[in-house]
């Protein structure tokens, strides 16, 4: 994994995700004998389901897509490449190599 590396992208939509999806889901669990909690339960799966996606993405999807961009781009030794400073420099790091 390369989040040692390179961190999260926007931790903090991920620190959302989870907290809002596990207390929607508490919030279910607790209140299912007063009335029906199906509407609660589904937006807490689905944000718990996103969270994880979004973890997946930022850890490893990406760099998985990086790999098969930087094939396509055929590039030589003597090939320039311009950062334009967006991120963390994962990609250009991988073009470098």
């Amino acid at each position: 994994m390369n989040i040692k590396r390179y961190g999260v992208d926007a931790p903090f939509a991920l620190l959302i995700y989870t907290a809002f999806g596990v207390g929607l889901v508490l919030y279910a669990y607790v209140n299912r004998l007063n009335y029906p909690i199906g509407i609660e339960m589904t937006l807490g799966i689905i944000l718990l389901l996103g969270a994880l996606l979004f973890l997946h993405t930022t850890a490893q999807g990406k760099y998985r897509l990086f790999d098969e961009a930087i094939r396509h781009l055929n590039l030589t030794p003597d090939s320039q490449v311009l950062d334009l400073g967006c991120g963390r420099g994962a990609l250009l790091t991988k073009i470098a190599q």
